[in-house]
């Protein structure tokens, strides 16, 4: 995976087990490359990913200034 210029490019592999015969087939295999357009509020040095069963986890942080806030409001 790699991020840069406010894109996240997922490169990867789907192999077929060799093992294993089908009848039917609901993934493909083979390479594939996944582009995602990240917003401006997206901190991209704090992008972190976990691979884990086969499933894929990116979290994505927003930067600080974006973050929600608490406002104390003050009295008479």
């Amino acid at each position: 995976m790699r991020v840069e210029n406010n894109e996240m490019r997922i490169v990867g592999r789907r192999e077929q087990p060799r093992e294993q015969r089908y009848v039917l087939r609901e993934r493909p295999q083979g390479d594939y490359l996944q582009t995602f357009t990240l917003d401006e509020t997206v901190d991209q040095g704090k992008v972190d990913a976990k691979l884990e069963k086969g499933v894929l986890s990116v979290t994505l942080e927003l930067k600080e200034y974006v973050k929600p806030h608490t406002v104390k409001i003050r009295g008479e």
